[in-house]
């Protein structure tokens, strides 16, 4: 366990993470980026659990998925687009990638 937290604790972090920001943006998600984004999730617990993570890696991962999600909510303001959709993730992972623990 990364700095005592499960998997599943992990998850619900970084998807708590997701959805403030898109709270504060006032956007959606499609049911199709939503299972991408959660992928992309996954892959980010399962690299923290699998290293020595601090307290430093968590804030850092937090604040990636942060800017992250900023990045695809303003490819959705640039098509005036209400929810975040599959072509906005697949616009924001080039640009990030590789971004710790995510990708």
């Amino acid at each position: 366990m990364a700095l005592g937290y499960s998997a599943q604790d992990l998850h619900d972090k970084f998807w708590g993470t997701v959805i403030n920001e898109l709270v504060g943006a006032n956007l959606g998600i499609t049911y199709s980026c939503l299972q991408i984004l959660d992928g992309f999730i996954n892959n980010g617990v399962a690299n923290m659990l699998t290293t020595t993570a601090s307290f430093q890696d968590m804030a850092q991962a937090t604040q990636n998925l942060q800017q992250f999600v900023q990045v695809m909510a303003g490819e959705a303001r640039a098509h005036q687009w209400m929810e975040l959709h599959e072509d906005t993730f697949y616009f924001a992972q080039p640009k990030l990638c590789p971004l710790f623990p995510f990708c």
